[in-house]
């Protein structure tokens, strides 16, 4: 099972468009083999206040997103990826 190495700092926002609360963080995760590797993950879901004195929080409706480098095939810059095939 993947293992959250370290889990860095958090927010919570208020969206302009649809005035929910969303909590947004991010997280070190070393994947099981086959993927192997450590990556930095990036969570947001919204929050949603339950309960009798709405003292429960639920996240819900997130996403998942891993970031990674761009290289161009063969090397070189990363504005390389625009050039196409030469």
């Amino acid at each position: 099972s993947a293992t959250f190495q370290k889990v860095w700092g958090w927010d919570l926002e208020t969206s302009a468009e649809d005035t929910l609360d969303y909590l947004l963080f991010s997280a070190d995760v070393a994947f099981p083999p086959p993927i192997g590797t450590s990556e930095r993950v990036y969570f947001q879901a919204r929050v949603d206040r339950e309960g009798k004195n709405e003292d429960v929080l639920s996240l819900k409706d997130g996403s998942v997103t891993v970031k990674r480098n761009v290289e161009a095939p063969g090397g070189g810059s990363w504005w390389g990826i625009f050039r196409g095939a030469e």
